[in-house]
């Protein structure tokens, strides 16, 4: 046999018994071959069109549970608690730091005080900014659903101030149960008649969601709350007029001046045209701007909704006398209206808006607590692990654990005080790109930022659970010992 073959022959026998040596690498291969058989079986034993639903259904975890109103529920209320008690935990923490800092300047001997300067080092820097920036982005994501309730329920409040109606006890008539929008068709001319008759004055407005645009514009508001009043009531308060009109191209109405459209520009509500009689300084917020026209163009001139059923008709004049008006409609037409004040339909959608934005804003402040609660305990952990030395040393001179980790706790808190520091511009410069980029979130900043602060105070201490354990395991005469 030529020498060539016989040491090829033999660099193979080599690499077979090295093959031989390592089992793993077969296993390996065994593993990758069944792998594609077992991709290759699936994938034949269904039809291609068949083959997106499959492997949506293997690789993906959805779970369904049965419709219900809980989780909603405790997102609201869990966001509510945010910012309700958030103020009172950073002033409990604010008291426990001035406490702190005085009992350890009259007492500087104390075994606290003596745990100090183990608490308090540089190094707690980068803990200090990672939680006032998750402290800022929870207070930003907390604001989000109050801004929404309140911005969209402006809807409200202008309509009864354009009317001149009194928001407690004004009747609204409508027919309708639930949540706002779920009206039914009021029969305008029975209520207005009842309400004439009884001494008042019958103001029918209507509210609906629908689209407002800047022609001229590349970017435009995702919708519009559009508000319908009677020309007398656009006349009084903006001193221009809107009257019932044959064509609708000549329809007019007012608009959010932050849709950047001047007076005798041009807009399109619901895709038609209509000249900007004016503009207001209203920003319901959620990527909207507000539109107000007349009933008689919008509703009565069918330009926009035609045959809508109105909103309601508020009875100027006759404050308190709900039943009266009811009862009234009933015995004469058979028919069973409600009746709410502007500040019930005020908290109505308010309470709509909760329990469509809240929860949402719920999961992502849930979603950030679990991360910001990782690496702040992560944080936490290394710092006590890179200093077990000096807990050693401070130990040694006659500072029980308990002491240290007293120390390390309240030291824990005197930095969510300083990341609160830290928050306030985090919040507000997210407050501001929201304000300047959805058309007007008008999210306020206010003491209840603190929410941030509150959810951060938890999670530092469930972490301070962890360095507290690593300080009492630290063995002192073993990290003396290892120090010399």
């Amino acid at each position: 046999m030529p020498k060539t073959l016989r040491s090829n022959n033999s660099h193979l026998n080599h690499e077979v018994a090295a093959y031989d040596k390592h089992p793993h690498h077969r296993k390996i291969v065994a593993g990758t071959i069944a792998s594609v058989a077992l991709a290759g079986g699936i994938l034949a034993a269904y039809n291609h069109d068949d083959i997106g639903d499959t492997l949506d259904n293997l690789t993906n975890f959805t779970p369904t549970p049965a419709v219900n109103t809980q989780g909603s529920e405790m997102m609201i209320k869990a966001n509510d608690a945010l910012r309700d008690f958030g103020p009172w935990a950073l002033g409990l923490g604010a008291a426990t730091g001035i406490a702190y800092t005085a009992g350890r300047k009259l007492r500087p001997d104390s075994r606290i005080a003596a745990a100090h300067d183990f608490t308090h080092q540089t190094r707690r820097t980068h803990r200090v900014l990672f939680a006032g920036v998750t402290m800022g982005i929870i207070a930003g994501a907390a604001g989000i659903g109050d801004a929404a309730s309140k911005g969209a329920g402006e809807a409200i409040e202008i309509t009864a101030d354009m009317i001149g109606a009194d928001k407690d006890a004004t009747p609204v008539i409508n027919s309708y149960a639930g949540a706002p929008g779920n009206y039914m068709s009021v029969d305008r001319q029975e209520v207005e008649s009842v309400i004439l008759e009884q001494g008042g004055t019958p103001i029918a407005y209507s509210h609906d969601l629908g689209e407002v645009k800047n022609p001229l514009s590349e970017i435009n508001p995702s919708s519009a709350p559009i508000i319908a009043v009677p020309n007398v009531v656009i006349e009084q308060s903006f001193n221009v007029s809107m009257p019932a009109i044959d064509d609708c191209n000549d329809m007019s109405v007012i608009v959010g001046e932050q849709l950047g459209v001047e007076t005798g520009g041009t807009v399109t509500v619901n895709d038609k045209p209509a000249t900007v009689a004016g503009t207001v300084p209203i920003k319901p917020g959620l990527d909207r701007v507000v539109v107000v026209g007349s009933t008689d163009q919008l509703i009565d001139s069918g330009c926009i909704f035609p045959n809508k059923p109105l909103t309601g008709i508020a009875a100027l004049g006759l404050e308190g006398k709900h039943k009266q008006i009811l009862q009234e409609l009933e015995e004469r037409f058979g028919k069973t209206y409600s009746s709410r004040t502007f500040e019930d339909l005020k908290e109505e959608n308010d309470e709509f808006w909760d329990r469509s934005v809240k929860p949402l804003q719920m999961m992502l402040i849930m979603d950030v607590m679990a991360l910001g609660g990782i690496a702040i305990g992560y944080m936490q952990a290394n710092d006590i692990r890179a200093r077990r030395k000096e807990i050693a040393m401070i130990a040694s001179q006659g500072v029980k654990k308990k002491h240290i980790k007293r120390a390390n706790n309240i030291a824990t808190q005197m930095d969510n005080l300083a990341a609160f520091g830290v928050s306030i511009p985090v919040a507000g410069g997210l407050a501001y790109i929201a304000n300047s980029s959805q058309f007007g979130v008008a999210q306020e900043i206010d003491p209840k930022i603190a929410s941030g602060y509150l959810v951060v105070a938890g999670v530092t201490a469930l972490s301070s659970v962890l360095s507290n354990r690593l300080i009492e395991k630290t063995n002192v005469p073993g990290e003396l010992r290892s120090g010399i």
